[in-house]
């Protein structure tokens, strides 16, 4: 066997590389094709079945109204939760 430089390329190992590109895209062209419309369809199933039942569970007769009181644990500040003090200075202009 003879040893080629690394820069010569074969005409067959370039056909090679070019049916895998080939092959590659016509596999994602085929996904997108077939199994992405399906995939698209059932999310987009899911999510209206969810805004049907939060939309049916808030419903409420005209002129009605509902006051949701916290329960007591939630009415207490938490200081964690508050974030951090900041302290500003004014500046003055000369």
């Amino acid at each position: 066997m003879t040893d080629y430089p690394i820069y010569l390329a074969s005409f067959s190992g370039f056909f090679r590389l070019l049916l895998i590109i080939l092959l590659i895209y016509g596999l994602l062209r085929l996904f997108t094709r077939v199994y992405l419309p399906y995939l698209l369809k059932k999310k987009m199933n899911q999510f209206s079945g969810n805004a049907a039942n939060n939309s049916s569970a808030s419903r409420k007769k005209e002129g009605e109204v509902s006051i949701q009181i916290p329960p007591k644990d939630e009415q207490t500040i938490n200081p964690e939760r508050l974030g951090e003090y900041i302290d500003f200075e004014d500046l003055k202009n000369n």
